[in-house]
């Protein structure tokens, strides 16, 4: 009985309202950016760098993310290959104009091939890579290809993890071409979890912390004094006292990844969009970041951004 009660608590956390927020904002942003480039000498991709039938399954990624991990039988596929027909690949590939170039990028092999199955019905003309690689090993390779042609291209980068796998490193390689905007559903309540009472962290969470997060120096951010409700101290000089320190809530976690994204692009809106469960858990925070440099395109960018933020966060 436990079990189940577990597995019904994990895909409520990878299901309902905050799903239908997520698509509705990745949506509205891609038909109104298609229409505001239309006119523009670029070619126009994009990129889903998780792209797969759904949630994270549990096997060859299981262990990038300890707290969501379900295993999947036939009829869970069914019910989820159900859920990503309306998903984010099909979403995108019914935008008007269409782009000039999609990348679907799923490293399970058999989520890639229901996917593949599922394009080859939608591609009518339109030029799609499916590619079944690791997402932050491919969007390197992705990376590469547009540097050599930055004046050529501009694209839009959906990072929808199904937990903490995407790496600084490859954020900061995405920050650098300077043609991205970047929609990235950041794992707030994983972090969260992976930051027990008091500071004393398995290592294995403080090296996955610290690839999410790109520095060690979140200790000194992510936890407080007991006594203390806000505000970022170090706490980490010489000898810590581990017994009297909380970690902070997920809304200051979200501050930080966005601190911490605005290290490294030119522009990240300021206030994300919280997604929650439906028994009201901070789960996610769909962050937008343009890695494009022109003060032009922040300033439509950021416009756009904002007022389909603005719209979501409102629906009640």
């Amino acid at each position: 009985m436990r079990k189940s009660v577990e597995k019904r608590e994990k895909m409520d956390e990878w299901g309902g309202i905050w799903t239908v927020k997520k698509k509705e904002v990745l949506k509205r942003y891609l038909d109104t950016y298609q229409i505001a480039l239309k006119n523009k000498p670029f070619e126009k991709w994009y990129i889903d760098a998780f792209a797969g039938v759904g949630t994270h399954s549990s096997g060859e990624e299981s262990d990038s993310n300890p707290f969501f991990s379900l295993d999947f039988g036939d009829e869970d596929v069914e019910q989820e290959l159900t859920f990503r027909r309306q998903g984010s690949p099909l979403l995108a590939l019914q935008t008007i104009p269409p782009f000039d170039r999609y990348i679907f990028i799923e490293k399970a092999v058999k989520r890639c091939a229901v996917l593949s199955s599922i394009i080859d019905e939608h591609r009518c003309g339109k030029s799609i890579d499916v590619v079944n690689k690791d997402a932050n090993e491919y969007l390197a390779t992705i990376c590469d290809e547009i540097t050599l042609r930055r004046r050529e291209i501009r694209a839009v980068l959906f990072l929808d993890p199904y937990g903490m796998q995407v790496s600084w490193d490859s954020l900061k390689t995405v920050a650098a071409t300077g043609v991205f905007d970047v929609w990235y559903l950041f794992p707030t309540m994983s972090v969260k979890r992976m930051l027990p009472k008091s500071a004393r962290i398995d290592p294995s969470w403080v090296r996955r912390l610290d690839a999410v997060l790109g520095t060690s120096d979140w200790k000194s951010s992510l936890f407080v004094p007991d006594e203390s409700r806000i505000g970022q101290i170090r706490l980490f000089a010489e000898q810590p006292d581990f017994e009297k320190v909380r970690p902070v809530c997920e809304s200051d976690i979200e501050k930080y990844a966005v601190e911490r994204l605005k290290s490294i692009f030119p522009f990240v809106v300021d206030e994300p969009l919280p997604l929650y469960n439906t028994r009201g858990k901070h789960i996610f925070s769909f962050v937008f970041a343009m890695s494009n440099r022109d003060k032009a395109a922040i300033r439509l960018g950021e416009k756009i951004a904002k007022h389909i933020i603005k719209i979501n966060r409102e629906v009640t």
